[in-house]
C-alpha cells in the first residue's frame, strides 16, 4: 500500500495498471488487491541488470468463481488450504493465470485475498489474481500514501471500468471456468506429509491412528505396537514421549505470520491459557515467527507478545525463515533419537511446508499444518492426536481441565481487538520507521569504491567465476548471430535417475552441511572446524560449497542404485564405484566426459532457489531429461545453459528400460527452434525423440553461449553485431 499505485502514466502519454515483478516468491501477494503480479528467480532477474527482457508465453486465463459464505470458524488457513487443494484437483494450471470473482468474494478481507494470492506457486499457476473492487479501493482510501494520485488513479480505473463488481460480464472470456464453493470450508489439518491432504479437525485423531497401522503409501507409518512409550530427559526434566507426541511447534510462513486477524486469535488464545496456568513443554521447540514489522505492532499493541513468550514460544523476527536452521544441537540430538523410537509429530503454520523443512527432525517425523491458532493450542497440548473435543489440552491452575474451548478467543473480542489496533497511523509508523532506518543500519563501515573489495580469507563470500580466462578472451568475439556452437553431447553418462517431485531444495538443500559430505571436506581443508559450518543456506554466498553440496540432500533418492534408501551417492561408471554425487561429477568432469540427469514429473517444484540451476553446468552437466518440469526451474536451466528436455507424452525412464549404465547422445540439428523435437540415441541402439524446452528464441541464445551471463557480455561488448533479441514465434 505503501508503494503501489495503482496507474502508472507513460512517456508516451497512455496510462496503464500497475504490474509488479519481484524476486520474492511472496511477491505473488500483490495479486490479491488488483494489481497483477508474478515472482521470477535471481537468475531471470539478471536479464534486466544485462539490458535483457524477461520474456514468457501469453497465458491462459482460468476464472475461478467463488460463491457459499465461509463457517464462522473457519481460519484463513483453513480457506487458503481448500483453494490450494481445489486448484491442485483441477486440470494443470501451470502458466495460467486464475482470476477470481463470484459473490463469495465480497465475504474476503485483503489479508484472505493475498494469502490465496500468495499460494498459485503452489498449483504452478503465474498467478492467482482478484480484480480490483470497492473493497480494494477502500482499502487503499485507508492506507495509502498517494494521496491525490490515489483518487487520480481511482478515477481513470472507475472511466475504463477496471473496479470489478465480482460477476461476470458478456464480453469477459475465460479460457476455463471452475466453480467453488467456501461453504464447505471446515476446520482442518493437512499432512502428514502433503500438505494437500486434508483432515477435518475431529477426525484426525483417528486419522492418525489410522496412519500409525497403515503399510502402504506416503502416509503409512508401518507401526506394530502403537501403544510404546519412550522416556527422555532434556533440561532437566523427564517427558514420556509415545506414538503422536510432538516435538516441534511453530508459525514460520510469512502469508499467517502477516495475516492480522489469524496472528492475533494465535496471540489471544497463548494470553488465554497462560492466564489459566498452561505452557509448553521445554522439549517442545516452540517459536512464533512474527511476518513483518506491522503484524509485530499489531501484536504489541495488543499486548500478546509477551504471552506468546510466558506460554513457551520464542518471538523470532520479521522473516521468513525454516525450522532447520535454528534448532539448537541438544534438541536436534534428542529428536533424532526419540525419532527412532517413536512417530513423533511436527505442528507448522507453514503453508509451503514440504519433505525438507524438517530434516533436522528426523525422516520419521509426522509433519503436519494448521492454522496458528491451533499450531499454539496443540503446542500446549504436547501431542498431535489429541481429541479436541473431547479430551482436555491440560489442567489449569485451579485444578480444572482445560479444553480448547475455553481457551479460543470469541470471534468479536478479536474484531475488537483487530478494529482499535489496525489503523492507517500505525501503518504509517512503521512504514517511517523502516525508510529512516536503525542507528546499527547506519552505523556499519562502508568502504566507497566502485568496485566490492574480497576478502580472500573470507569463507562465506567468494568471488564466483563466471567466466574461465579463455572465455574471457573469447567474450569479444561472440557474435548473436553466430553462436558460437550448440553444444551436442556424445557419449554422456547418466549421473542421476530421479523420481517425480524433485524439489529445489533436493538439488540444492539450505539445511545443514553434514560432517561426511563434500562441502564439509572442503571447509575441513580451509581450516574450519565442524561446529563452524553452519548451513548451505547461510553459506550460499560460496560457491565452493554450494558446488558440493548439489544433490547433497540426504532424502535424494537415485535409482541408479542398487538400495532404494535416500541417499546422495551415484555411480561412477568407468570403474563403478559409489561416490557422492559432486565428486563423481568432478570425476567425470577431469577426463571431459559429459553427464545428464533423467528426472520424473514437476522437477524443480518448489520454492525458486537459485542454485538448483547454476550448480549443473560446473559440474559438467549438459543436460535434464525430465516427465515434466517446473516453470520457474526450467526457464533457469536454459538461462545457466543447460538443456531442458522433456520426455514425450506417456514416456519416461521405464518405457525405456534406461538402468544408468548406458551411453547417452543428444545430437542437436544445426537450426534451433523452440519447442522441437531433439533425437536421443543409446549405446544400446535404442533412439527414441524428447522436446527441446527451451521455449523462446532468447532462451536459445542463453544455451549457445553457455547461459546469461555470457549472452549478455556478447551484446554489451559487440553492440555492431546485435541482432533482434526476439524473433516471433506462434507461441510466444
Amino acid at each position: 500500500e505503501s508503494l503501489a499505485n495503482l496507474t502508472v502514466a507513460k512517456s508516451d502519454g497512455c496510462i496503464v495498471p500497475d504490474v509488479v515483478v519481484g524476486i520474492d516468491s511472496h511477491i505473488a501477494m500483490h495479486n490479491g488487491f488488483g494489481t497483477l503480479a508474478w515472482s521470477v528467480s535471481g537468475i531471470e532477474a539478471e536479464c534486466v541488470m544485462l539490458n535483457l527482457p524477461i520474456q514468457f508465453k501469453l497465458p491462459d486465463v482460468i476464472g475461478c468463481r467463488l460463491f457459499g459464505e465461509p463457517p464462522l470458524l473457519a481460519t484463513p488457513t483453513d480457506l487458503v488450504l481448500i483453494v490450494t487443494k481445489y486448484l491442485r484437483s483441477q486440470v494443470n494450471l501451470a502458466g495460467c493465470i486464475v482470476e477470481f470473482f463470484g459473490p463469495s468474494v465480497k465475504f474476503l478481507s485483503m489479508a484472505d485475498r493475498m494469502s490465496i494470492a500468495n499460494m498459485a506457486d503452489e498449483y504452478m499457476a503465474v498467478a492467482s489474481f482478484f480484480p480490483m473492487d470497492e473493497h480494494t479501493l477502500k482499502h487503499f482510501a485507508k492506507f495509502s500514501s498517494k494521496g491525490g494520485s490515489f483518487r487520480d488513479s481511482e478515477d481513470v480505473l472507475r472511466k475504463y471500468h477496471l473496479v470489478s463488481n465480482n460477476s461476470v460480464a458478456k464480453d469477459m472470456y475465460f479460457s476455463d471456468k471452475l466453480e467453488l464453493d467456501l461453504g464447505s470450508i471446515n476446520v482442518t489439518v493437512s499432512g502428514p506429509h502433503p500438505s494437500c491432504t486434508r483432515t477435518p479437525l475431529s477426525a484426525f485423531p483417528s486419522d492418525f491412528r489410522e496412519c500409525l497401522s497403515s503399510i502402504d503409501g506416503e502416509r503409512a507409518f508401518k507401526v506394530d505396537k502403537q501403544d510404546k512409550t519412550f522416556t527422555i530427559d532434556y533440561q532437566g526434566s523427564t517427558h514420556t514421549l509415545r506414538h503422536g507426541s510432538l516435538l516441534v511447534a511453530s508459525v514460520t510462513n510469512c502469508t499467517n505470520g502477516s495475516h492480522p486477524s489469524t496472528m492475533l486469535t494465535a496471540g489471544l488464545l497463548a494470553r488465554n491459557a497462560v492466564n489459566i496456568g498452561l505452557s509448553v513443554a521445554k522439549h517442545i521447540h516452540a517459536c512464533v515467527n512474527v511476518g513483518n514489522g506491522l503484524t509485530y505492532t499489531y501484536l504489541k499493541e495488543a499486548g500478546v507478545l509477551e504471552f506468546l513468550t510466558a506460554a513457551g514460544f520464542r518471538c523470532k523476527d520479521f522473516s521468513s525463515h525454516r525450522v532447520k536452521d535454528e534448532l539448537p544441537e541438544d534438541w536436534v540430538s534428542l529428536a533424532q533419537h526419540a525419532s527412532q523410537e517413536v512417530i513423533t509429530g511436527s505442528m507448522l503454520s507453514n503453508s509451503r511446508g514440504n519433505d525438507c523443512c524438517l530434516q533436522a527432525a528426523g525422516k520419521t517425523v509426522a509433519r503436519y499444518i494448521a492454522s496458528p491458532p491451533l499450531v499454539i493450542a496443540y503446542a500446549l497440548a504436547g501431542r498431535a492426536d489429541i481429541n479436541f473435543e473431547k479430551e482436555p489440552i491440560g489442567v489449569g491452575n485451579n485444578g480444572q481441565a482445560v479444553f480448547l474451548c475455553d481457551l479460543w478467543p470469541q470471534n468479536a473480542e478479536t474484531r475488537e481487538v483487530q478494529r482499535n489496533i489496525v489503523h492507517p497511523a500505525v501503518v504509517q509508523t512503521v512504514h517511517q520507521r523502516m525508510k529512516s532506518g536503525s542507528t546499527r543500519w547506519f552505523n556499519l563501515p562502508v568502504i566507497v569504491e566502485p568496485l566490492f573489495r574480497w576478502d580472500i580469507c573470507q569463507s562465506y563470500i567468494k568471488t564466483i567465476p563466471l567466466l574461465t580466462d579463455k572465455e574471457q578472451q573469447k567474450a569479444g568475439q561472440l557474435s548473436i548471430k553466430q553462436p558460437p556452437c550448440f553444444r551436442s553431447l556424445y557419449k554422456a553418462a547418466c549421473l542421476l535417475i530421479l523420481g517425480d517431485n524433485v524439489s529445489a531444495d533436493h538439488i540444492s538443500p539450505a539445511g545443514s552441511i553434514s560432517r561426511n559430505s563434500p562441502a564439509a571436506r572442503y571447509l575441513s581443508y580451509i581450516g574450519l572446524l565442524p561446529r563452524e559450518f553452519n548451513s548451505y543456506g547461510s553459506r550460499v554466498g560460496n560457491f565452493e560449497v554450494m558446488l558440493r553440496g548439489a544433490f547433497a540432500h540426504k532424502h535424494l533418492v537415485n535409482q541408479m542404485m542398487r538400495s532404494s534408501k535416500p541417499s546422495p551417492k551415484t555411480f561412477y561408471l568407468p570403474t563403478r564405484e559409489e561416490l557422492d554425487v559432486f565428486d563423481a561429477a568432478d570425476r567425470y568432469r577431469s577426463v571431459d566426459i559429459p553427464v545428464i540427469i533423467f528426472a520424473g514429473h514437476d522437477y524443480g517444484c518448489g520454492s525458486a532457489r537459485d542454485w538448483a540451476a547454476k550448480c549443473l553446468l560446473p559440474l559438467g552437466v549438459g543436460a535434464v531429461i525430465a516427465q515434466s518440469f517446473d516453470p520457474s526451474h526450467r526457464a533457469n536451466l536454459a538461462s545457466m545453459g543447460v538443456l531442458p528436455l522433456q520426455f514425450l507424452l506417456g514416456q519416461s525412464v521405464e518405457t525405456f528400460s534406461i538402468t544408468g549404465m548406458e551411453d547417452f547422445t543428444i545430437k542437436l540439428p544445426q537450426l534451433l527452434t523452440p519447442n522441437q523435437k531433439v533425437e536421443v540415441s543409446i549405446n544400446s541402439g535404442l533412439v527414441f525423440q524428447v522436446e527441446l524446452r527451451l521455449d523462446s528464441y532468447l532462451e536459445i541464445g542463453f544455451f549457445c553461449h553457455r547461459g546469461i551471463v555470457n549472452y549478455g557480455l556478447a551484446r554489451a561488448i559487440t553492440p555492431s553485431q546485435q541482432a533482434p533479441i526476439y524473433q516471433p514465434s506462434s507461441e510466444s
